[in-house]
């Protein structure tokens, strides 16, 4: 599922947007150029009120948010600033007739702009760039005998005991737990390219779900609350793709 958020204080505007994402979503998924992944879906969530839309993030995950940049009771550059201080995996397309707004925008790494008013042609375009580069639509792990199916984005963390395994996850603010079979070693491998460490012999974190690291009990905070260990044979390596994730580099 991909979630979008479109936020612009204009209900006409806002409307219109929503439209155009939505054909633009069906192109993608239906039409002629359509994806091979036919089972991927979409919800479109508008908000008119921009104060609504940051008090919904803390508990509703954004895949992609279309953020109008002159609103009256709060800016798409005050949303923008709250995505990015909540370090949430939520890109960015910036909408605007203000040009010179661009600049000033780029210090929260959209992923596109879009004219305003819009057109389906420019919309679709952006569509086809997040989905191919950007979602996590097509990057799962496989767990279990039954090969449920998992997304990358939402796992907090993996602790390996024995042959036993624990997968924390986090998914809209609410944590969850998997436990299944396997080593340390597969799951390295199957999140390799996904910016995973080890912080611990037997645990795998998501730098992206850190929230803070205490340097005096040598601990991460996770976004769920959890503790975790981090132990000095891979501190440096874990501290690191803390820091980068917090910088807003290593993207998942």
């Amino acid at each position: 599922m991909i979630s979008i958020a479109i936020c612009d204080d204009e209900a006409v505007f806002a409307e219109a947007l929503h439209a155009l994402v939505d054909a633009g979503m069906k192109e993608i998924l239906y039409g002629e150029n359509s994806m091979d992944e036919r089972e991927l879906s979409y919800e479109i969530t508008v908000f008119t009120n921009p104060l609504m839309m940051i008090d919904a993030l803390k508990t509703k995950r954004f895949d992609l948010a279309f953020l109008d940049l002159l609103m009256n009771k709060e800016s798409g550059f005050g949303v923008a600033q709250e995505i990015r201080r909540m370090r949430l995996n939520t890109e960015i397309a910036i909408v605007t007739s203000y040009g010179e707004a661009r600049n000033d925008a780029f210090q929260y790494r959209p992923i596109g702009y879009v004219d305003k008013p819009a057109t389906i042609e420019d919309v679709t375009r952006l569509l086809r760039l997040y989905i191919d580069f950007y979602s996590d639509c097509k990057r799962y792990i496989y767990v279990g005998s039954e090969e449920r199916r998992i997304a990358v984005n939402d796992v907090t963390y993996i602790e390996v005991r024995g042959r036993s395994i624990k997968i924390e996850m986090s998914i809209e603010g609410r944590k969850n737990e998997i436990n299944t079979t396997g080593t340390i070693s597969e799951y390295e491998e199957k999140l390799k390219s996904s910016g995973f460490v080890r912080c611990y012999r037997s645990i795998l974190v998501n730098p992206h779900h850190i929230k803070a690291y205490n340097v005096v009990s040598k601990e991460f905070s996770m976004s769920t609350g959890t503790r975790l260990p981090v132990s000095r044979s891979y501190a440096v390596q874990a501290v690191t793709a803390y820091n980068r994730a917090k910088n807003g580099d290593g993207r998942l």
